[in-house]
């Protein structure tokens, strides 16, 4: 599997998504971690430093969101789906989307 281009990673692939930053000109803006509640539903996108550890449900593409069948959040087992805003370019292993920059890697397992 080719780890420099993650649009080539097929269904299924083992990853690991970070939040590193919100974009400048965010549609929806990151919650702060003193008003994020896990498993509840959230006004705002996740906060800066948001972890999750998963399996693509779709191959990463351009203009797309990133699809991920959420197995751990933070490093807590949480099972859930991640969706992200289409992403709007690939670059040195992030995705930058509408609203944020994720850096995303493949991993052989998604817990430590």
């Amino acid at each position: 599997m080719n780890h420099d281009y993650p649009t080539l990673w097929p269904k299924g692939t083992a990853v690991r998504v970070i939040k590193l930053a919100e974009c400048d000109d965010a549609i929806i803006k990151s919650c702060l971690w003193r008003n994020w509640r896990m498993d509840e539903l959230n006004h705002g996108s996740p906060p800066i430093d948001y972890e999750l550890r998963g399996f693509l449900i779709e191959p990463l593409c351009l203009g797309r969101s990133i699809f991920v069948a959420r197995t751990h959040r933070n490093g807590v087992e949480s099972r859930g789906i991640f969706i992200s805003t289409p992403v709007r370019l690939f670059k040195k292993g992030a995705a930058i989307t509408l609203n944020s920059v994720y850096f995303i890697s493949r991993v052989e397992r998604v817990t430590d």
